[in-house]
């Protein structure tokens, strides 16, 4: 009598810790979703890192997973991230949601062969609601690939970009409505292309969607407006506008809302105006090489728990 009695005191002790365990996992989950990566990933980890990790057939170990995954990746530590997932799911048993996770962090670590077939294989089985970003970041993947090769590599770089211009086409007609960023982004890989009227029509379009698009974060509005008149700066001085260029930069460095963010506007305008003398040069490559560390890719964490 008094054995069982112990062991029902030992399962009732074991199941409080249980449900103790799940309704932590799930506040952070809880909180993750309500106030976003940013503002909740720095004091996430800590709290995950108090928790035991939930056994893999539990319900709630995907979402320890992905909440640990998401801060590491929130936090720049991608690298960390890859292999955290690595070992979780060293079988390759990932699923689609995972998968874009992880392809977001190859991504910001120029991994882009890895990223792109990483994304190209999460389309199948991700929900109706994800697949508009999916295409997106598999767009940016298949851009950047293409601007790693000489401008002499031409067929690989067209086929690749045509392949990205495909996928951000694709992710304006999922989505609903389709966000401002998608024709930015469609804009400056038509610009990439050389297809520059397009790029402008594009452009322009994105910047008169911003005007009335309801972002879940009103301070996105003018970072925005800030990237499609840089991207628009970008287009006139491939047209030979110089003096239009200009304007539109010193429009976007204007628009930027932080310093950090004019600072990048004012590297890019820089690095893109065209040297005329010695000196002139030499300073040009000092600020795009300032340019490069400062405007590196950053890929916002917008998934719901």
């Amino acid at each position: 009598m008094k054995a069982s009695l112990l062991s029902a005191i030992a399962l009732s002790i074991f199941a409080i810790q249980n449900i103790a365990l799940a309704e932590s996992v799930k506040d952070i989950a809880s909180e993750v979703q309500s106030q976003g990566w940013f503002k909740t990933c720095n004091n996430a980890l800590p709290r995950l890192a108090n928790i035991k990790e939930p056994l893999p057939d539990s319900p709630d170990w995907k979402i320890y997973i992905k909440i640990k995954a998401g801060c590491l990746s929130e936090l720049r530590r991608d690298a960390e991230a890859i292999i955290y997932l690595d070992n979780k799911f060293s079988g390759g048993k990932l699923d689609s949601e995972i998968k874009e996770y992880l392809a977001t962090s190859h991504i910001r670590l120029g991994s882009y062969d890895k990223a792109t077939k990483i994304l190209e294989s999460s389309l199948i089985g991700a929900t109706q609601s994800r697949l508009p970003e999916i295409y997106s970041k598999l767009a940016l993947s298949y851009s950047q690939q293409a601007a790693q090769f000489a401008p002499s590599a031409k067929f690989a770089r067209v086929k690749l970009l045509e392949k990205a211009e495909s996928s951000v086409s694709k992710a304006i007609e999922l989505g609903n409505p389709a966000p401002p960023h998608f024709y930015t982004q469609l804009g400056q890989i038509q610009t990439f292309k050389g297809d520059f009227v397009a790029a402008e029509n594009t452009l322009n379009r994105a910047l008169r969607l911003n005007e009335s698009y309801e972002w879940e974060k009103p301070g996105l509005k003018p970072i925005m407006d800030a990237e499609i008149l840089m991207a628009k700066s970008q287009v006139r001085r491939m047209l030979g506008d110089e003096k239009s260029a200009t304007y539109l930069a010193q429009e976007a460095i204007q628009t930027s809302p932080t310093e950090s963010l004019k600072i990048v506007m004012k590297q890019i305008h820089e690095a893109s105006q065209k040297p005329s003398t010695a000196l002139e040069r030499k300073s040009q490559q000092a600020a795009s090489d300032k340019s490069n560390v400062l405007n590196q890719i950053y890929i916002p964490l917008d998934e719901e728990i």
